[in-house]
Protein backbone atom coordinates (compact mmCIF):
# COMPACT_ATOMS: atom_id res chain seq x y z
CA UNK A 1 0.00 0.00 0.00
CA UNK A 2 1.07 3.16 -0.63
CA UNK A 3 2.26 5.28 2.09
CA UNK A 4 0.37 9.03 2.33
CA UNK A 5 1.92 12.39 3.67
CA UNK A 6 0.39 15.57 4.63
CA UNK A 7 1.01 19.17 5.64
CA UNK A 8 1.06 20.09 9.25
CA UNK A 9 -0.54 23.32 10.47
CA UNK A 10 -2.01 24.62 13.36
CA UNK A 11 -5.26 24.89 13.04
CA UNK A 12 -7.08 27.96 12.50
CA UNK A 13 -9.81 30.03 14.62
CA UNK A 14 -10.24 33.33 15.43
CA UNK A 15 -8.73 33.94 17.78
CA UNK A 16 -5.99 32.48 17.81
CA UNK A 17 -3.92 30.89 21.00
CA UNK A 18 -0.79 31.66 21.01
CA UNK A 19 2.45 31.44 22.86
CA UNK A 20 4.36 34.96 23.01
CA UNK A 21 7.95 35.49 23.68
CA UNK A 22 8.95 38.59 26.01
CA UNK A 23 8.51 41.76 23.84
CA UNK A 24 12.26 42.57 24.23
CA UNK A 25 13.00 38.99 22.42
CA UNK A 26 13.55 38.71 18.40
CA UNK A 27 11.73 36.31 16.99
CA UNK A 28 13.93 36.20 14.21
CA UNK A 29 17.13 34.78 16.26
CA UNK A 30 15.27 31.62 17.15
CA UNK A 31 17.69 29.52 15.81
CA UNK A 32 20.98 31.41 16.98
CA UNK A 33 19.11 31.76 20.15
CA UNK A 34 18.66 27.73 20.47
CA UNK A 35 22.12 26.62 19.28
CA UNK A 36 23.87 24.07 22.09
CA UNK A 37 20.77 24.53 23.86
CA UNK A 38 17.20 21.73 24.71
CA UNK A 39 15.35 24.55 25.92
CA UNK A 40 14.23 28.19 24.99
CA UNK A 41 16.36 30.12 27.67
CA UNK A 42 12.95 32.45 28.21
CA UNK A 43 9.23 31.47 29.23
CA UNK A 44 6.40 31.98 26.73
CA UNK A 45 3.15 33.39 27.77
CA UNK A 46 -0.43 32.50 26.59
CA UNK A 47 -2.09 34.74 24.62
CA UNK A 48 -4.29 35.07 21.80
CA UNK A 49 -4.35 36.67 17.85
CA UNK A 50 -7.39 38.02 16.27
CA UNK A 51 -8.24 38.68 13.42
CA UNK A 52 -9.68 42.13 12.86
CA UNK A 53 -10.23 44.29 10.11
CA UNK A 54 -7.17 46.43 10.32
CA UNK A 55 -5.24 43.07 10.82
CA UNK A 56 -4.54 40.97 14.24
CA UNK A 57 -4.81 42.23 17.42
CA UNK A 58 -2.72 40.48 20.33
CA UNK A 59 -4.03 40.45 23.91
CA UNK A 60 -3.43 38.54 26.58
CA UNK A 61 -7.07 37.62 27.97
CA UNK A 62 -8.31 34.05 26.97
CA UNK A 63 -11.83 34.57 28.60
CA UNK A 64 -13.33 34.27 25.49
CA UNK A 65 -11.95 32.06 23.77
CA UNK A 66 -14.29 28.35 23.07
CA UNK A 67 -11.18 26.27 21.81
CA UNK A 68 -8.98 24.81 24.48
CA UNK A 69 -6.28 27.31 25.71
CA UNK A 70 -3.62 24.34 26.16
CA UNK A 71 -4.49 22.66 22.78
CA UNK A 72 -1.67 20.08 21.12
CA UNK A 73 -0.72 22.02 18.68
CA UNK A 74 0.13 25.76 19.69
CA UNK A 75 0.59 28.46 17.42
CA UNK A 76 3.55 30.74 18.08
CA UNK A 77 4.84 33.80 16.39
CA UNK A 78 8.03 32.59 15.79
CA UNK A 79 5.87 30.78 12.33
CA UNK A 80 6.21 27.71 13.95
CA UNK A 81 4.02 25.13 15.68
CA UNK A 82 5.12 23.87 19.06
CA UNK A 83 3.61 20.45 20.21
CA UNK A 84 2.26 19.27 23.59
CA UNK A 85 3.94 16.60 25.27
CA UNK A 86 1.36 14.01 24.17
CA UNK A 87 1.89 15.24 20.44
CA UNK A 88 5.73 14.97 20.58
CA UNK A 89 5.20 11.45 22.13
CA UNK A 90 2.89 10.27 19.44
CA UNK A 91 5.68 11.55 16.72
CA UNK A 92 8.37 9.97 18.64
CA UNK A 93 6.40 6.60 18.20
CA UNK A 94 6.62 6.77 14.51
CA UNK A 95 10.18 7.57 14.06
CA UNK A 96 12.33 5.39 12.35
CA UNK A 97 15.52 6.48 13.46
CA UNK A 98 16.61 8.02 9.78
CA UNK A 99 15.02 11.65 10.81
CA UNK A 100 17.69 13.49 12.84
CA UNK A 101 15.55 15.26 15.16
CA UNK A 102 15.49 16.74 18.10
CA UNK A 103 13.35 18.67 20.90
CA UNK A 104 13.58 22.05 22.36
CA UNK A 105 11.67 22.21 24.87
CA UNK A 106 9.94 25.61 25.90
CA UNK A 107 7.88 27.11 29.22
CA UNK A 108 4.79 28.35 28.74
CA UNK A 109 2.39 30.37 31.17
CA UNK A 110 -0.95 31.39 31.67
CA UNK A 111 -2.02 33.24 35.13
CA UNK A 112 -1.06 30.48 37.36
CA UNK A 113 -0.74 27.66 34.96
CA UNK A 114 2.10 26.08 33.02
CA UNK A 115 2.92 23.42 30.77
CA UNK A 116 6.09 22.40 28.32
CA UNK A 117 5.88 22.47 24.48
CA UNK A 118 8.34 21.30 22.39
CA UNK A 119 9.73 23.26 18.91
CA UNK A 120 11.14 20.48 16.41
CA UNK A 121 14.42 20.98 15.09
CA UNK A 122 16.12 18.97 12.36
CA UNK A 123 19.99 18.34 12.73
CA UNK A 124 20.64 17.32 9.29
CA UNK A 125 18.79 18.05 5.59
CA UNK A 126 16.73 15.24 5.19
CA UNK A 127 17.53 14.48 1.37
CA UNK A 128 13.93 13.70 0.15
CA UNK A 129 13.19 16.15 -2.91
CA UNK A 130 12.55 14.31 -6.16
CA UNK A 131 14.89 16.79 -8.53
CA UNK A 132 13.35 15.76 -12.05
CA UNK A 133 9.22 16.58 -11.05
CA UNK A 134 10.73 20.20 -9.24
CA UNK A 135 9.45 22.99 -10.34
CA UNK A 136 12.54 25.81 -10.96
CA UNK A 137 13.19 29.09 -11.43
CA UNK A 138 14.16 30.33 -14.82
CA UNK A 139 17.39 29.40 -16.03
CA UNK A 140 18.16 28.66 -12.09
CA UNK A 141 18.89 25.64 -9.65
CA UNK A 142 16.65 27.53 -7.82
CA UNK A 143 13.51 25.63 -6.66
CA UNK A 144 10.28 27.17 -6.35
CA UNK A 145 8.03 24.33 -5.60
CA UNK A 146 9.75 20.69 -4.74
CA UNK A 147 8.37 17.59 -5.64
CA UNK A 148 9.36 14.72 -3.04
CA UNK A 149 10.63 11.44 -4.07
CA UNK A 150 8.87 8.17 -2.96
CA UNK A 151 11.36 6.33 -2.00
CA UNK A 152 13.44 8.89 0.38
CA UNK A 153 10.61 9.62 2.19
CA UNK A 154 9.61 6.36 3.06
CA UNK A 155 12.35 6.19 5.17
CA UNK A 156 11.23 8.69 7.20
CA UNK A 157 7.98 9.71 8.93
CA UNK A 158 8.92 13.82 9.28
CA UNK A 159 10.47 16.14 6.99
CA UNK A 160 10.28 19.93 6.54
CA UNK A 161 8.72 21.32 3.36
CA UNK A 162 11.34 23.99 2.74
CA UNK A 163 14.13 22.02 0.53
CA UNK A 164 16.34 25.01 1.72
CA UNK A 165 17.96 23.52 5.14
CA UNK A 166 16.75 25.46 8.53
CA UNK A 167 16.55 24.13 11.72
CA UNK A 168 13.57 24.73 12.59
CA UNK A 169 11.00 24.82 9.88
CA UNK A 170 7.83 26.77 9.40
CA UNK A 171 6.13 23.76 8.07
CA UNK A 172 6.49 19.89 8.03
CA UNK A 173 5.34 16.76 6.15
CA UNK A 174 4.14 13.95 8.37
CA UNK A 175 3.88 10.39 7.59
CA UNK A 176 -0.56 9.24 7.71
CA UNK A 177 0.28 7.11 10.62
CA UNK A 178 1.25 10.33 12.67
CA UNK A 179 -2.02 11.97 11.57
CA UNK A 180 -4.45 9.19 12.21
CA UNK A 181 -2.85 8.17 15.60
CA UNK A 182 -3.08 12.20 16.22
CA UNK A 183 -6.81 11.85 15.23
CA UNK A 184 -7.73 8.61 17.75
CA UNK A 185 -5.99 10.17 20.56
CA UNK A 186 -8.33 13.31 20.04
CA UNK A 187 -5.44 15.79 20.10
CA UNK A 188 -6.52 19.43 19.60
CA UNK A 189 -5.27 22.03 17.36
CA UNK A 190 -3.85 20.77 14.37
CA UNK A 191 -5.16 20.70 10.85
CA UNK A 192 -4.21 18.15 7.60
CA UNK A 193 -3.64 18.43 4.01
CA UNK A 194 -2.56 15.51 1.57
CA UNK A 195 0.29 15.77 -0.08
CA UNK A 196 0.58 15.04 -3.82
CA UNK A 197 3.94 15.78 -5.25
CA UNK A 198 5.62 12.81 -4.88
CA UNK A 199 7.17 10.68 -7.35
Amino acid sequence: MKMTYHFLYVKYVNPTVTAFPPEEVNILDLEKTVRDKDSLPYDLTLGKFTTVRKGLEKSFDLDDVRQPIWPDYLNSPYAVGLFSRRFRDVVRQHLTGLEHIDWIRCHVTYRSEAEDYFMLRFLSAPDVVDHTHSLYAHNSDHILIPAFCAEKISKVSVFPRSVYFTEIPSLVIVRNDIRLHAMREGLTGMSFKKLTNIF
